[in-house]
């Protein structure tokens, strides 16, 4: 890790070491190229605020996470979030290559 503190994290996370050190270590090699996590789990147990708080860690580094957010009733089509992902980042790239995605 860099090292870089984290600016108001929010809420403290209990229990949850193991899971912040995983995606900690997703942050550290997004800037190296890139990377995904899936956080699954039953309602409720916090997986929000797990990625809130590595959200604002990455951000304070200054990495760009691209986030999407999968639906039940979305499950068998391939590469159903794709869009979700892409809205934030399609306009920087050149004409041609956001022709081909739009």
């Amino acid at each position: 890790m860099s090292g870089v503190p984290l600016v108001d994290a929010g809420p403290e996370l209990i229990e949850r070491e193991q899971e912040s050190t995983v995606l900690d270590g997703l942050v550290d090699r997004l800037r190296d190229g890139g990377g995904v996590v899936v956080v699954r789990g039953e309602a409720g147990i916090g997986k929000s605020a797990l990625l809130q708080r590595v959200r604002r860690r990455a951000e304070a580094e200054g990495v760009r996470p691209l986030i999407t957010v999968g639906v039940e009733s979305e499950a068998e089509f391939a590469f159903a979030g794709l869009h979700q992902l892409l809205r934030p980042v399609i306009g920087a790239l050149a004409h041609p290559d956001q022709t081909l995605l739009v």
